[in-house]
């Protein structure tokens, strides 16, 4: 190989990597932020409905209000159910009353008893 050839190949070679590297990052940067949308929160107005929904059972239930604390969060369906009570009668309670709850696919029980 002469020098001109040599130099004409390597520089596409540096081209064609250049343009490798950019397409991994663009893939990189695209799954990135599509996982934060799920991670960070998005919700849709299902979501919101069947939060208000599970939370308007659980209320009517006097074993499971204060001192107890119940949290409820929905993402895609799936209740998750946090905070504290006083048995693990009443965390099973819960989960179950969320379960009963239309649009819900699962429950997610992560409500410690003391």
């Amino acid at each position: 190989m002469n020098a001109l050839t040599s130099s004409a190949t390597s520089a596409a070679a540096r081209n064609t990597i250049r343009q490798l590297a950019l397409i991994s990052g663009v893939s990189l940067f695209a799954a990135l932020v599509s996982a934060c949308a799920v991670q960070d929160g998005y919700r849709s107005p299902d979501d919101a409905a069947t939060t208000a929904k599970v939370e308007a059972v659980l209320q009517q239930h006097r074993d499971l209000a204060a001192p107890n604390d119940v949290y409820v969060a929905t993402r895609g369906h799936v209740v998750y159910l946090s905070g504290s009570v006083a048995t693990s009668l009443q965390s099973e309670d819960a989960a179950a009353l969320a379960r009963g709850v239309p649009g819900v696919t699962a429950v997610v029980n992560s409500i410690a008893s003391e």
